[in-house]
């Protein structure tokens, strides 16, 4: 039997029928370094972890709450995705989807 990672509340960290992925790892910075790279859409493609995130980016220097942004990216075909900005207190949370 192995160990399968699980998330805090106690479901497996990848459960396809949820389709939530958990991970967690170090990072030797800041909270308020994190959210600076998280709240720099021009630092996205460094942190995207799939390589999908590519090309032009239509953004403000920094997100706020509300604000759109829109990018490249590339999942066997282009296409573009513009995301809005939905959660955001400053050095501590920030969330946006499309």
């Amino acid at each position: 039997m192995t160990n399968a990672a699980r998330a805090a509340d106690g479901t497996p960290a990848h459960d396809p029928s949820r389709k939530i992925v958990s991970v967690s790892q170090f990072v030797p910075a800041t909270p308020q370094q994190v959210f600076d790279v998280l709240a720099n859409p021009r630092m996205h493609p460094v942190i995207d972890g799939s390589g999908t995130v590519r090309g032009e980016l239509h953004a403000p220097a920094r997100l706020s709450l509300g604000a759109k942004f829109g990018m490249s990216m590339r999942v066997r075909f282009p296409y573009r995705i513009t995301n809005t900005v939905v959660e955001f207190e400053e050095a501590r949370q920030i969330g946006w989807r499309h």
